[in-house]
């Protein structure tokens, strides 16, 4: 299973980052907290070098409330940003983050295939079917 095999963990005030390599990289943005491009930018360099330039699929979720920024949106879903993504899978159970989640994908167009799953356990089966692929 991919959630076993050793991995790296790089933490700021702003999120959680695992990467495990299979290429899974959980991002778990903290409560409070605002996730600029800054933010993306680190996340991305941690994740190029710990798994040495291959693909990364992301797990994106959420530890109570927090809020992305429209340049960070843009960013992450930009095709030169997104040379590392495999996949993207936001999760959870908040109606809100779903349709923000939906909304996201409709309106920036990641180029990465990327869903909107109500639970972790269904986000983390399409990401394996990635990762497997």
């Amino acid at each position: 299973m991919i959630l076993t095999e050793p991995n790296k963990v790089f933490e700021t005030e702003v999120f959680k980052l695992t990467v495990h390599q299979s290429g899974l990289a959980e991002l778990l943005l903290k409560h409070n907290t605002v996730f600029d491009t800054k933010d993306i930018i680190e996340g991305k360099k941690f994740i190029t070098h710990f798994l040495n330039g291959k693909k990364a699929f992301i797990l994106l979720e959420l530890e109570g409330d927090a809020y992305t920024t429209k340049e960070a949106r843009e960013l992450a879903a930009s095709p030169e940003h997104g040379t590392h993504h495999g996949a993207i899978a936001f999760s959870s159970n908040k109606l809100a983050y779903k349709i923000l989640g939906n909304m996201y994908i409709k309106i920036n167009r990641p180029t990465a295939p990327t869903r909107f799953f109500n639970n972790r356990k269904e986000a983390l089966h399409w990401l394996n079917s990635f990762i497997l692929s």
